[in-house]
């Protein structure tokens, strides 16, 4: 192979037709705007290894050794046209015109390859920046409120078959943390329209009503309760926005029987969203968001039939 395009007889168009298949000339098409050989493939409906076989059919007919001498050579001899290219048409009589060298050619045919290049490095630069602006500081907010989030008003209830409805929350609200013990669900904390709450309520399952009990220490959302041996558990969570989302550290207690919370427990990390469960006789914690990264950890709190402030 030389370092220019060689004008084989085979291929001169004063002597010869257009030496590509119809099918050769699709691929080329595409080749010629940069397309990858995945693109080309899936534009086609061929496999990637068909795609193989056609271009280097057509590098071996055209007799060059690149994407780009085979798309000019194209171009050069008419057989492909690109938008702002010309071909080259000799008058009648004329020998054809040599091609030049690559390194003297103009700049202008491959005007497009470069415009490619700088389109893609500008993604691949956005491919590599986007997950380091996602890691910021303020996108970790997402996992504790939903203050931003869209309103897309009431859902339209539709019954089913093995489902009732039941005598709602006396006020809308998310990221609440909810126990059952004896006949009577538990819901502590969560976030309503307004801000994060510290209401604590009492469903009774007997009479579908709700009672309002002694609120949380504090308000908290994304927390998770447990209940066992009469009392209330409600570990971690997060403040509200006032208070910059700080995540708890403490297992909040309340006594069924007293109807007030007792002192907390200091939990072995603060955290978020983990998931709280009773065992015979210990709690158990499981994951979260620490404020920084998501926790895998499982914690096991022995209550030997106590509660833990016992």
């Amino acid at each position: 192979m030389t370092d220019h395009l060689a004008l084989d007889p085979a291929i001169n168009p004063a002597q010869d037709d257009n030496p590509l298949s119809e099918r050769e000339m699709d691929v080329a098409q595409l080749l010629a705007t940069g397309a990858s050989n995945s693109e080309i493939a899936r534009d086609l409906s061929i496999s990637p290894g068909t795609v193989k076989v056609h271009i280097r059919n057509i590098f071996d007919k055209l007799q060059v050794s690149s994407r780009t001498e085979a798309s000019m050579l194209l171009v050069q001899r008419g057989w492909l046209t690109m938008p702002g290219l010309a071909p080259v048409t000799p008058e009648a009589g004329d020998a054809p015109a040599a091609v030049p060298p690559l390194d003297d050619r103009p700049a202008r045919p491959v005007l497009w390859q470069v415009l490619w290049m700088v389109g893609a490095l500008v993604l691949t630069i956005g491919a590599l920046w986007t997950p380091t602006l996602l890691a910021q500081p303020a996108a970790s907010l997402d996992l504790l409120t939903d203050a931003d989030s869209v309103a897309l008003g009431q859902p339209e209830l539709e019954p089913q078959a093995r489902w009732d409805t039941r005598t709602p929350l006396p006020q809308a609200r998310s990221r609440l943390a909810l126990a059952q013990w004896d006949t009577r669900l538990y819901v502590a904390g969560g976030e309503t329209d307004a801000a994060v709450t510290d209401q604590v309520l009492a469903y009774d399952l007997e009479s579908n009503t709700w009672e309002a009990l002694a609120p949380l220490p504090q308000p908290l959302a994304n927390s998770s309760a447990a209940a066992l041996a009469d009392h209330i558990y409600v570990a971690g969570g997060n403040t509200g926005a006032d208070d910059g989302y700080a995540i708890g550290g403490t297992l909040e207690v309340y006594s069924i029987a007293d109807g007030a919370w007792l002192d907390p427990v200091g939990l072995p990390n603060p955290v978020a969203g983990a998931a709280l469960v009773a065992g015979e006789d210990a709690l158990y914690l499981l994951g979260g968001w620490d404020g920084t990264v998501m926790r895998d950890e499982v914690w096991r709190l022995a209550l030997n039939g106590r509660h833990a402030c016992g």
